[in-house]
């Protein structure tokens, strides 16, 4: 009986091993773009370990006609910046570009010497009270990190395509109220680059229509007419009771 359980306890034990493995080796977890990098100028990153071990990362530098130089797959210790500054020798003296800081296994910090700039993508959106109408403004950092953006609105309908600005955008949600996701993507060519997601929620207020009656001049007078009747009524009765009497007399 205990060598039947033996090998399925091993089974499942290995199996929960490999999970944690997968678990422990997640893919990219975040990247971080900079552009206007000129090595001559000076550019330099630097990528700092906020953690408390020891964690691993990878930087692509691309150049402008799109071949890139992977410059190393990095352990960095807590509190022992890597600094690439000058850029790597790899590069040519004269590079000019940008480039890529792909973290893995963590969360890194990543900063950029003049003249390069960390690129960024964000958005902020108003939404008209009680309606389906919502306003996206574009927050973008370094205008040369991209071409345009493309934006999810999240309701189903197509992506669109905006030039780079920070020009206002429009959208109509469907007549119904509901949770939509949007996310706004920067793109350089036909690559996409940084997202921005945001979670908003659309309350439609069902327009109502109040019907008043209008008072005419002789609706306005009627009462008026109806004690009058009653008046005249009250004196013709008078009369008559008077007239009876003198007869009786």
């Amino acid at each position: 009986m205990i060598k039947r359980l033996c090998l399925p306890l091993c089974f499942m034990l290995l199996a929960c091993m490999t999970l944690l493995t997968a678990e422990a080796h997640d893919p990219t977890v975040s990247t971080n773009r900079i552009c206007d990098l000129d090595k001559a100028a000076g550019s330099g990153i630097t990528i700092t370990n906020p953690n408390s071990e020891e964690q691993d990362t990878f930087v692509i530098f691309y150049t402008d006609s799109s071949a890139f130089v992977t410059v190393s797959n990095e352990t960095i210790a807590p509190d022992a910046p890597l600094v690439y500054q000058p850029l790597p020798s790899t590069l040519a003296s004269n590079y000019t570009g940008w480039a890529l800081v792909s973290e893995s296994f963590g969360t890194f910090s990543v900063t950029a010497a003049a003249p390069g700039v960390m690129h960024a993508a964000d958005f902020e959106t108003t939404i008209v009270e009680g309606t389906n109408l919502v306003f996206l403004d574009p927050v973008v950092t370094g205008e040369n990190c991209y071409n345009n953006m493309l934006i999810d609105w999240g309701d189903g309908s197509a992506v669109e395509s905006q030039p780079k600005g920070t020009d206002a955008i429009f959208h109509g949600y469907p007549g119904s109220s509901g949770t939509y996701t949007i996310t706004m993507t920067t793109r350089l060519r036909s690559n996409e680059i940084i997202s921005h997601t945001e979670q908003i929620e659309i309350e439609i207020t069902p327009l109502s229509v109040t019907v008043q009656a209008q008072e005419t001049a002789g609706s306005s007078q009627l009462p008026i007419l109806a004690w009058g009747l009653v008046l005249l009524l009250l004196i013709t009765q008078s009369g008559v009771a008077m007239k009876r009497a003198r007869r009786l007399a």
